[in-house]
Protein backbone atom coordinates (compact mmCIF):
# COMPACT_ATOMS: atom_id res chain seq x y z
CA UNK A 1 0.00 0.00 0.00
CA UNK A 2 1.25 3.60 -0.55
CA UNK A 3 -0.29 7.17 0.32
CA UNK A 4 -1.01 9.32 -2.58
CA UNK A 5 -3.41 12.30 -2.69
CA UNK A 6 -6.54 11.72 -4.87
CA UNK A 7 -8.42 14.38 -6.76
CA UNK A 8 -12.15 14.74 -5.74
CA UNK A 9 -13.42 15.72 -9.36
CA UNK A 10 -16.92 15.78 -10.44
CA UNK A 11 -16.13 16.00 -14.34
CA UNK A 12 -16.35 12.75 -16.34
CA UNK A 13 -13.19 12.48 -18.98
CA UNK A 14 -14.25 11.55 -22.55
CA UNK A 15 -12.41 9.11 -24.59
CA UNK A 16 -10.70 10.57 -27.50
CA UNK A 17 -12.72 9.97 -30.44
CA UNK A 18 -15.77 9.07 -28.03
CA UNK A 19 -18.85 7.54 -29.84
CA UNK A 20 -21.72 6.22 -28.28
CA UNK A 21 -20.85 2.95 -27.98
CA UNK A 22 -17.36 3.56 -26.10
CA UNK A 23 -19.90 6.05 -23.70
CA UNK A 24 -21.79 2.97 -23.30
CA UNK A 25 -18.83 0.67 -22.17
CA UNK A 26 -17.09 3.42 -19.73
CA UNK A 27 -20.95 4.00 -18.39
CA UNK A 28 -20.87 0.45 -17.34
CA UNK A 29 -17.56 0.63 -15.55
CA UNK A 30 -18.71 3.51 -13.95
CA UNK A 31 -22.08 2.09 -12.82
CA UNK A 32 -20.04 -0.50 -10.56
CA UNK A 33 -19.82 2.27 -7.86
CA UNK A 34 -23.87 2.27 -6.93
CA UNK A 35 -24.09 -0.02 -4.87
CA UNK A 36 -28.19 -0.24 -4.75
CA UNK A 37 -30.22 1.38 -2.41
CA UNK A 38 -30.12 -1.99 0.09
CA UNK A 39 -26.37 -1.28 -0.14
CA UNK A 40 -25.92 2.33 0.24
CA UNK A 41 -23.76 3.77 2.57
CA UNK A 42 -26.23 5.67 4.60
CA UNK A 43 -23.35 7.15 6.54
CA UNK A 44 -23.21 9.31 3.60
CA UNK A 45 -26.53 10.80 4.47
CA UNK A 46 -24.77 12.84 7.41
CA UNK A 47 -22.52 14.80 4.81
CA UNK A 48 -24.53 15.44 1.94
CA UNK A 49 -25.69 18.76 2.81
CA UNK A 50 -22.25 19.92 2.98
CA UNK A 51 -22.52 19.51 -0.83
CA UNK A 52 -25.55 22.62 -0.51
CA UNK A 53 -22.06 24.84 -0.12
CA UNK A 54 -19.40 23.10 -1.65
CA UNK A 55 -16.96 19.73 -1.47
CA UNK A 56 -14.86 19.94 1.23
CA UNK A 57 -12.16 17.42 0.77
CA UNK A 58 -12.25 14.53 3.03
CA UNK A 59 -13.00 10.41 2.22
CA UNK A 60 -16.68 10.93 3.00
CA UNK A 61 -16.97 13.14 0.17
CA UNK A 62 -14.62 10.85 -2.32
CA UNK A 63 -17.07 8.06 -1.53
CA UNK A 64 -20.06 10.66 -2.50
CA UNK A 65 -18.40 10.94 -5.67
CA UNK A 66 -17.80 7.56 -6.56
CA UNK A 67 -21.55 6.73 -4.89
CA UNK A 68 -23.09 10.10 -7.16
CA UNK A 69 -21.17 8.92 -10.51
CA UNK A 70 -22.28 5.56 -10.07
CA UNK A 71 -25.67 5.90 -10.07
CA UNK A 72 -25.67 9.02 -12.48
CA UNK A 73 -23.81 5.95 -14.95
CA UNK A 74 -26.62 3.60 -13.50
CA UNK A 75 -29.89 6.21 -14.50
CA UNK A 76 -27.98 6.61 -18.15
CA UNK A 77 -27.92 2.91 -18.54
CA UNK A 78 -31.18 1.64 -17.08
CA UNK A 79 -33.20 4.75 -16.70
CA UNK A 80 -36.75 5.22 -18.79
CA UNK A 81 -35.34 8.35 -21.88
CA UNK A 82 -37.37 8.55 -24.45
CA UNK A 83 -34.69 8.00 -26.62
CA UNK A 84 -31.50 6.61 -25.07
CA UNK A 85 -29.59 6.58 -28.08
CA UNK A 86 -30.48 10.49 -29.07
CA UNK A 87 -28.99 11.66 -24.87
CA UNK A 88 -26.09 9.41 -25.67
CA UNK A 89 -25.19 11.60 -28.91
CA UNK A 90 -25.84 14.64 -26.99
CA UNK A 91 -23.48 13.37 -24.33
CA UNK A 92 -20.48 12.56 -26.65
CA UNK A 93 -21.54 16.20 -28.77
CA UNK A 94 -21.46 18.53 -26.14
CA UNK A 95 -19.18 16.65 -23.84
CA UNK A 96 -22.17 16.57 -20.86
CA UNK A 97 -20.71 16.34 -17.55
CA UNK A 98 -23.83 14.65 -16.72
CA UNK A 99 -21.89 13.78 -12.89
CA UNK A 100 -22.24 17.40 -11.79
CA UNK A 101 -25.53 17.78 -13.02
CA UNK A 102 -27.03 14.78 -11.12
CA UNK A 103 -25.10 16.26 -8.27
CA UNK A 104 -25.95 19.89 -8.56
CA UNK A 105 -29.94 18.28 -8.33
CA UNK A 106 -29.42 15.99 -5.25
CA UNK A 107 -27.99 18.91 -3.67
CA UNK A 108 -31.04 21.26 -4.91
CA UNK A 109 -33.42 18.35 -3.45
CA UNK A 110 -31.60 18.19 -0.33
CA UNK A 111 -31.64 21.93 0.15
CA UNK A 112 -35.18 22.02 -0.47
CA UNK A 113 -35.60 19.77 2.21
CA UNK A 114 -33.82 21.45 4.63
CA UNK A 115 -36.15 24.62 4.22
CA UNK A 116 -39.52 22.59 4.33
CA UNK A 117 -38.75 20.85 7.38
CA UNK A 118 -36.66 23.75 9.18
CA UNK A 119 -34.14 21.92 9.82
CA UNK A 120 -30.22 22.93 9.48
CA UNK A 121 -28.95 19.72 8.45
CA UNK A 122 -29.83 16.45 7.13
CA UNK A 123 -30.81 13.54 9.27
CA UNK A 124 -28.74 10.81 9.57
CA UNK A 125 -29.69 7.33 8.33
CA UNK A 126 -27.10 5.44 9.98
CA UNK A 127 -27.73 2.87 13.26
CA UNK A 128 -24.79 4.56 14.82
CA UNK A 129 -25.72 8.19 14.76
CA UNK A 130 -26.11 10.52 17.62
CA UNK A 131 -29.56 10.11 18.32
CA UNK A 132 -29.96 8.47 21.75
CA UNK A 133 -33.53 7.70 20.82
CA UNK A 134 -32.46 5.41 17.75
CA UNK A 135 -35.56 2.73 17.05
CA UNK A 136 -36.10 0.55 13.12
CA UNK A 137 -39.17 2.60 12.53
CA UNK A 138 -37.57 5.97 12.70
CA UNK A 139 -34.35 4.51 10.59
CA UNK A 140 -36.49 3.21 8.08
CA UNK A 141 -38.53 7.08 7.87
CA UNK A 142 -35.26 8.66 7.95
CA UNK A 143 -34.10 6.08 4.85
CA UNK A 144 -37.16 6.32 2.71
CA UNK A 145 -37.65 10.30 3.25
CA UNK A 146 -34.33 10.13 1.77
CA UNK A 147 -34.85 7.85 -1.37
CA UNK A 148 -37.48 10.00 -2.11
CA UNK A 149 -35.38 13.20 -2.37
CA UNK A 150 -33.23 11.47 -4.83
CA UNK A 151 -35.84 9.69 -6.64
CA UNK A 152 -37.43 13.54 -7.18
CA UNK A 153 -33.76 14.58 -8.59
CA UNK A 154 -33.60 11.43 -10.92
CA UNK A 155 -36.81 12.25 -12.40
CA UNK A 156 -35.42 15.85 -13.05
CA UNK A 157 -32.21 14.50 -14.22
CA UNK A 158 -33.98 12.30 -16.82
CA UNK A 159 -35.83 15.33 -17.32
CA UNK A 160 -33.27 17.67 -18.25
CA UNK A 161 -31.91 15.03 -20.35
CA UNK A 162 -34.86 14.34 -22.27
CA UNK A 163 -35.39 18.13 -23.24
CA UNK A 164 -31.94 18.73 -24.14
CA UNK A 165 -31.58 15.96 -26.66
CA UNK A 166 -34.52 17.11 -28.83
CA UNK A 167 -34.36 21.02 -28.48
CA UNK A 168 -31.83 23.40 -30.12
CA UNK A 169 -32.55 26.12 -27.67
CA UNK A 170 -29.93 26.03 -24.79
CA UNK A 171 -31.12 29.04 -23.73
CA UNK A 172 -34.41 27.51 -22.53
CA UNK A 173 -35.04 27.49 -18.85
CA UNK A 174 -35.87 23.73 -17.07
CA UNK A 175 -35.96 23.03 -12.97
CA UNK A 176 -34.72 26.72 -13.04
CA UNK A 177 -31.66 26.43 -14.97
CA UNK A 178 -30.91 27.19 -18.83
CA UNK A 179 -29.92 24.38 -20.64
CA UNK A 180 -26.31 25.53 -21.52
CA UNK A 181 -25.49 25.22 -17.61
CA UNK A 182 -27.30 21.78 -17.26
CA UNK A 183 -24.94 21.20 -20.53
CA UNK A 184 -21.96 22.00 -18.58
CA UNK A 185 -22.31 20.41 -15.36
CA UNK A 186 -24.39 22.84 -13.64
CA UNK A 187 -21.03 24.71 -12.27
CA UNK A 188 -18.72 22.09 -11.38
CA UNK A 189 -17.07 22.58 -8.40
CA UNK A 190 -13.02 23.33 -8.03
CA UNK A 191 -10.96 19.74 -7.86
CA UNK A 192 -9.77 18.90 -4.38
CA UNK A 193 -7.13 16.36 -2.96
CA UNK A 194 -7.77 14.12 -0.25
CA UNK A 195 -4.87 11.26 0.92
CA UNK A 196 -5.76 7.88 0.44
CA UNK A 197 -4.07 4.28 0.57
CA UNK A 198 -3.93 2.46 -2.50
CA UNK A 199 -3.89 -1.29 -2.69
CA UNK A 200 -3.41 -3.61 -5.58
CA UNK A 201 -5.56 -7.17 -4.87
CA UNK A 202 -5.76 -9.75 -7.90
CA UNK A 203 -5.75 -7.19 -10.46
CA UNK A 204 -7.71 -5.05 -8.96
CA UNK A 205 -7.07 -1.47 -7.40
CA UNK A 206 -8.76 -0.32 -4.08
CA UNK A 207 -8.63 3.16 -2.34
CA UNK A 208 -8.81 3.24 1.33
CA UNK A 209 -9.20 6.37 3.66
CA UNK A 210 -5.81 7.19 5.31
CA UNK A 211 -5.17 5.82 8.93
CA UNK A 212 -6.28 8.86 10.94
CA UNK A 213 -9.76 8.91 8.81
CA UNK A 214 -9.94 5.07 9.38
CA UNK A 215 -9.91 5.54 13.10
CA UNK A 216 -13.47 7.84 12.50
CA UNK A 217 -14.84 4.74 11.15
CA UNK A 218 -13.49 2.12 13.98
CA UNK A 219 -15.04 4.48 16.41
CA UNK A 220 -18.59 4.19 15.01
CA UNK A 221 -18.15 0.67 15.10
CA UNK A 222 -18.12 0.48 11.15
CA UNK A 223 -15.50 -1.33 9.01
CA UNK A 224 -13.47 0.87 7.50
CA UNK A 225 -14.72 1.40 3.77
CA UNK A 226 -13.68 1.21 0.82
CA UNK A 227 -13.34 1.68 -3.58
CA UNK A 228 -12.75 -0.14 -6.16
CA UNK A 229 -11.48 2.23 -8.93
CA UNK A 230 -12.32 1.77 -13.01
CA UNK A 231 -9.82 0.39 -15.37
CA UNK A 232 -9.90 4.18 -17.19
CA UNK A 233 -8.31 5.41 -14.12
CA UNK A 234 -5.96 2.40 -12.64
CA UNK A 235 -3.31 2.55 -15.18
CA UNK A 236 -2.74 6.29 -14.04
CA UNK A 237 -3.55 5.42 -9.85
CA UNK A 238 -0.96 3.02 -10.63
CA UNK A 239 1.97 5.06 -12.28
CA UNK A 240 1.62 7.61 -9.44
CA UNK A 241 1.97 4.98 -6.65
CA UNK A 242 5.49 3.46 -8.56
CA UNK A 243 6.46 7.38 -8.88
CA UNK A 244 6.20 7.39 -5.53
CA UNK A 245 7.89 4.88 -4.33
CA UNK A 246 10.55 5.57 -6.59
CA UNK A 247 11.21 8.70 -4.93
CA UNK A 248 10.53 7.93 -1.00
CA UNK A 249 12.28 4.08 -1.47
CA UNK A 250 9.85 1.45 -1.38
CA UNK A 251 11.22 -0.53 1.63
CA UNK A 252 10.34 2.77 3.37
CA UNK A 253 6.68 3.20 2.23
CA UNK A 254 5.33 -0.07 2.51
CA UNK A 255 6.92 -0.67 6.54
CA UNK A 256 5.57 2.78 6.70
CA UNK A 257 2.37 1.76 5.17
CA UNK A 258 2.33 -2.05 7.19
CA UNK A 259 2.73 0.00 9.89
CA UNK A 260 -0.49 1.63 9.52
CA UNK A 261 -2.03 -1.07 8.26
CA UNK A 262 -0.91 -2.85 12.24
CA UNK A 263 -2.06 -0.12 13.92
CA UNK A 264 -5.93 -0.26 12.46
CA UNK A 265 -5.93 -4.18 13.32
CA UNK A 266 -4.69 -3.30 16.41
CA UNK A 267 -7.64 -1.11 17.93
CA UNK A 268 -10.43 -2.97 15.77
CA UNK A 269 -9.41 -5.66 17.86
CA UNK A 270 -9.45 -4.22 21.28
CA UNK A 271 -12.11 -1.83 20.31
CA UNK A 272 -14.03 -5.65 19.71
CA UNK A 273 -12.93 -7.00 23.06
CA UNK A 274 -14.11 -4.31 24.66
CA UNK A 275 -17.66 -4.69 23.43
CA UNK A 276 -18.14 -8.23 24.17
CA UNK A 277 -17.26 -7.67 27.32
CA UNK A 278 -20.21 -4.73 28.17
CA UNK A 279 -22.18 -7.20 26.42
CA UNK A 280 -20.98 -9.91 29.78
CA UNK A 281 -21.80 -7.38 32.36
CA UNK A 282 -25.14 -8.93 32.32
CA UNK A 283 -25.20 -11.24 35.87
CA UNK A 284 -28.19 -13.23 34.40
CA UNK A 285 -26.22 -14.12 31.31
CA UNK A 286 -25.60 -17.95 30.80
CA UNK A 287 -22.06 -19.88 29.43
CA UNK A 288 -20.62 -19.55 26.83
CA UNK A 289 -20.28 -15.73 27.26
CA UNK A 290 -19.59 -13.20 24.32
CA UNK A 291 -15.85 -13.07 25.06
CA UNK A 292 -15.99 -16.71 24.76
CA UNK A 293 -17.48 -16.87 21.67
CA UNK A 294 -15.54 -14.09 19.87
CA UNK A 295 -12.23 -15.32 21.47
CA UNK A 296 -12.66 -19.01 19.90
CA UNK A 297 -14.08 -17.63 16.78
CA UNK A 298 -11.84 -15.10 16.26
CA UNK A 299 -8.17 -16.46 17.96
CA UNK A 300 -8.63 -20.30 17.75
CA UNK A 301 -10.66 -20.16 14.21
CA UNK A 302 -13.13 -22.39 15.19
CA UNK A 303 -16.88 -22.72 13.36
CA UNK A 304 -20.06 -21.90 15.12
CA UNK A 305 -20.49 -25.91 15.35
CA UNK A 306 -16.65 -26.54 17.37
CA UNK A 307 -17.77 -23.83 19.95
CA UNK A 308 -20.53 -25.23 20.42
CA UNK A 309 -19.24 -28.66 21.35
CA UNK A 310 -16.48 -27.44 23.09
CA UNK A 311 -18.72 -25.50 25.43
CA UNK A 312 -21.52 -27.85 25.59
CA UNK A 313 -23.72 -25.97 24.85
CA UNK A 314 -26.36 -25.67 21.92
CA UNK A 315 -25.70 -24.86 18.25
CA UNK A 316 -28.31 -21.46 18.69
CA UNK A 317 -27.03 -20.68 21.76
CA UNK A 318 -23.61 -19.54 19.82
CA UNK A 319 -25.24 -18.36 17.02
CA UNK A 320 -27.33 -15.85 18.97
CA UNK A 321 -24.14 -14.89 20.78
CA UNK A 322 -22.31 -13.92 17.46
CA UNK A 323 -25.38 -12.33 15.67
CA UNK A 324 -25.84 -10.05 19.13
CA UNK A 325 -21.52 -9.35 18.72
CA UNK A 326 -22.31 -8.50 14.97
CA UNK A 327 -24.94 -6.20 16.02
CA UNK A 328 -23.20 -3.92 18.54
CA UNK A 329 -19.94 -4.20 16.15
CA UNK A 330 -21.59 -3.04 13.67
CA UNK A 331 -20.36 -5.79 10.74
CA UNK A 332 -19.97 -9.87 10.49
CA UNK A 333 -17.15 -10.89 12.28
CA UNK A 334 -15.64 -12.42 9.38
CA UNK A 335 -15.38 -8.98 7.82
CA UNK A 336 -12.81 -7.90 10.90
CA UNK A 337 -9.09 -7.65 9.32
CA UNK A 338 -7.75 -9.13 12.64
CA UNK A 339 -5.77 -12.35 12.41
CA UNK A 340 -5.56 -14.59 15.95
CA UNK A 341 -2.33 -13.30 17.01
CA UNK A 342 -3.15 -9.55 16.74
CA UNK A 343 -6.44 -10.53 19.01
CA UNK A 344 -4.98 -12.43 21.34
CA UNK A 345 -2.73 -9.47 22.13
CA UNK A 346 -5.61 -6.93 21.74
CA UNK A 347 -7.51 -9.39 24.72
CA UNK A 348 -4.04 -9.38 26.68
CA UNK A 349 -4.40 -5.67 26.62
CA UNK A 350 -8.21 -5.12 27.61
CA UNK A 351 -7.82 -7.65 30.54
CA UNK A 352 -4.33 -6.15 31.76
CA UNK A 353 -6.38 -2.78 31.71
CA UNK A 354 -9.37 -3.81 33.41
CA UNK A 355 -7.24 -5.62 36.10
CA UNK A 356 -5.53 -2.81 37.17
CA UNK A 357 -8.66 -0.35 37.27
CA UNK A 358 -10.22 -2.84 39.49
CA UNK A 359 -7.04 -3.10 41.76
CA UNK A 360 -7.58 0.88 41.92
CA UNK A 361 -10.79 1.05 42.62
CA UNK A 362 -10.17 -1.59 45.77
CA UNK A 363 -7.75 0.20 47.35
CA UNK A 364 -9.42 3.78 46.91
CA UNK A 365 -12.62 1.53 48.74
CA UNK A 366 -10.68 0.49 51.20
Amino acid sequence: MSTVPYPIDWSVPYLPDCSRNRLRKHLREMSGHWPGWEEFPWYLTRTLHRHVDGPPADWDHLHTRFWVTGLAATILLKGKFEDRNAVLDLLVEHEVQFVGVMRHLIADQIRWCLIFRKLDRLPDCAKWGADTEYNEQGLAERRQSFREGVDQAISEFIRVLNVAAVTKDKGERLAGQPLKIWLSGAHMPEVVEVPVLVREEQGHVFLRPHPKVSSRFLCRRQPVPRIEVTPVAREELISEVRDQRSEDGHDKAQSAQEMDADEIARRTAIATVEMAMRLDDNPRLNQPTHCTVLGMYMRDNLTVRKIAAKCRCSHATVVNRKKRLEKVIGMPLDALKVNAQAFAAAEKVVNDGRARNIYRKGLKDS
